[in-house]
């Protein structure tokens, strides 16, 4: 029997079927979500960490440098600089902003095929589509 040929009919396992869909959907839904707000928290946080560590510890080291003995200090402050240099850079490399956006966009998109398909199922059974008209 070729495919052109084959006809389906609605019926209680597609719904089955659809509803399963539709419930698979909704969970990779709240993940994508929930990934999404986390990457996003770390990226704000990364963000504004590196911006106080590395203005603040460059003042310093700047100021250290003018008019201080104290050698300690000053490797210290660099060994702070150069942690704050890796901690964007890794940033820089993971880029957790586009991560985040694109796990938010794929939330986005499997709530709209959740609600298709929610929207398909609440149709009264005779005006669902029915591939013989076609």
């Amino acid at each position: 029997m070729s495919l052109s040929k084959t006809v389906y009919h609605w019926n209680p396992e597609v719904e089955k079927l659809l509803l399963q869909w539709t419930n698979e959907l909704l969970v990779l839904e709240k993940l994508h979500k929930k990934k999404g707000m986390l990457y996003k928290k770390i990226n704000i946080t990364i963000g504004i960490s590196n911006l106080l560590l590395i203005s603040g510890l460059l003042v310093s080291t700047i100021n250290i440098l003018l008019g201080s003995t104290h050698h300690n200090i000053f490797i210290m402050q660099l060994l702070f600089e150069i942690f704050g240099l890796i901690v964007s850079s890794l940033d820089y490399f993971i880029n957790f902003s586009s991560t985040s956006e694109k796990h938010i966009n794929s939330s986005n998109h499997y709530e709209n095929l959740s609600r298709l398909i929610y929207s398909t199922l609440t149709i009264k059974k005779n005006s669902k589509i029915n591939p013989e008209r076609f």
